[in-house]
């Protein structure tokens, strides 16, 4: 076992304040609702309102097991609320370790939620953005090329739920993850609830029992 100090990194999205449960409000997220325009070009949708994605650090941490005094973490960066992703997910090799590759949504203030996906360079502190005009898309879902290297870290798929706002249906989005250019699609025919976290399986669920 592992003993002296440690360093924790965390990274995560963040609000400013609770104005983001204003957001949700029924009135304020259906596009075509007048309380929606309001909300929209009123003021009322600050920066505040949007995520800030941001990386803090928690330095010297010991490994003793007696207590020690509390500390403080450390603002390592943040993004502009416009680059910024929410609903995070990295490469799930990279669980635990060092990574470079954040993907999740983004919210640059083009519709009343969240209008394209984002990947985040840690490194570079860039976001490079996928977006169609009244296309909603939900949490994206990392799926590792199994034939890439262990270290080739955003060599994968990139899969999202998106809602057309104008044919009001869902499909399937199939980006490159190293590019995020569109790879395929896979049209429902119907319109698929906004979920949170989910997951690629590999194999064909069986149902038990």
């Amino acid at each position: 076992m592992y003993r002296g100090d440690v360093d924790i990194i965390i990274e995560l999205p963040y609000y400013d304040n609770l104005s983001v449960l204003q957001r949700y409000y029924y009135e304020n997220l259906m596009s075509s609702s007048s309380g929606a325009l309001d909300f929209m070009s009123g003021g009322k949708r600050s920066a505040a309102a949007r995520a800030r994605h941001a990386r803090f650090k928690l330095p010297s941490v010991s490994s003793r097991t007696s207590p020690v005094k509390s500390k403080n973490a450390v603002l390592v960066w943040r993004s502009s609320p416009s680059e910024s992703v929410e609903l995070p997910s990295i490469n799930a090799r990279f669980l635990m370790k060092k990574h470079r590759y954040t993907y999740g949504v983004v919210d640059r203030g083009e519709s009343t939620f969240c209008d394209g996906l984002g990947k985040t360079d840690c490194l570079n502190r860039t976001t490079e953005i996928w977006s169609t005009k009244g296309h909603t898309p939900s949490e994206p879902v990392f799926v590792p090329n199994p034939t890439a290297d262990s270290d080739d870290e955003d060599a994968g798929m990139l899969l999202s739920v998106v809602l057309d706002g104008f044919s009001e249906t869902s499909y399937l989005l199939v980006l490159d993850a190293k590019t995020m250019k569109e790879v395929g699609r896979a049209e429902t025919g119907i319109a698929i609830h906004h979920g949170f976290h989910g997951v690629h399986s590999p194999q064909p669920v069986t149902k038990q029992g």
